[in-house]
């Protein structure tokens, strides 16, 4: 692979991290503060995420194609889940419905054994952390920019934090994740030990 495709596929791999971590994802439902999109129907920015995550997918498996049967080996216990995700059409009432979101987590799933496949442990840690470093400044933003857009304003817990993400529920699963991952790339000095404090700070910040 050419230096050129190399930073195209790492930044290709850092904006969908970005996007699987939800922030501020998909917009219509984040800048709405609800649910746009009817139950149970696609959402467009959902569809061209996984549209455009297939053919990367494919190129990327392409270029890992040696690493790519070892890979495809040892994730099969959850590549039978996602086989029972689509039997389970089958005695569904809405087999369209199963389908579709079969494929999606199909997908998803997919992304995660390229990831591991890359073999770039280190480099993962420190790019995950780099994400909820965009998710802690997009998110302290959003609260004095955007106040509307992230504090909750449904019928229960009014006012309280949401940030970058869609629910109050979502930031605080992001904190103990991001909390956890910062702690483990300072203690290992994955990427900048500075970074992983920030975030650290930043995210018991918005938990508290």
């Amino acid at each position: 692979m050419s230096a050129a495709a190399r930073l195209l596929e790492r930044n290709a791999t850092f904006i969908y991290l970005v996007l699987f971590a939800g922030i501020m994802w998909p917009p219509d439902a984040y800048f709405a503060g609800s649910m746009v999109t009817p139950q149970g129907q696609s959402n467009i920015y959902d569809f061209l995420e996984f549209a455009l995550l297939a053919p990367f997918l494919g190129l990327g498996f392409l270029a890992l194609r040696r690493r790519l049967p070892q890979a495809l080996l040892s994730a099969w216990p959850v590549l039978a889940l996602c086989l029972v995700a689509f039997l389970s059409a089958y005695w569904s009432d809405y087999p369209a419905l199963v389908v579709r979101r079969a494929g999606t987590v199909t997908l998803s799933t997919l992304f995660g054994i390229y990831i591991a496949a890359r073999g770039d442990f280190a480099g993962l840690i420190a790019a995950l952390v780099k994400v909820y470093a965009l998710a802690a400044i997009a998110s302290f933003i959003a609260i004095v920019a955007l106040p509307q857009a992230a504090t909750v304003t449904g019928e229960y817990y009014t006012h309280a934090w949401r940030g970058a993400f869609t629910d109050k529920n979502e930031l605080g699963m992001a904190c103990g994740e991001a909390i956890m991952l910062a702690v483990y790339a300072w203690w290992r000095r994955y990427g900048p030990r500075w970074l992983a404090a920030a975030v650290l700070a930043a995210f018991l910040v918005l938990l508290y």
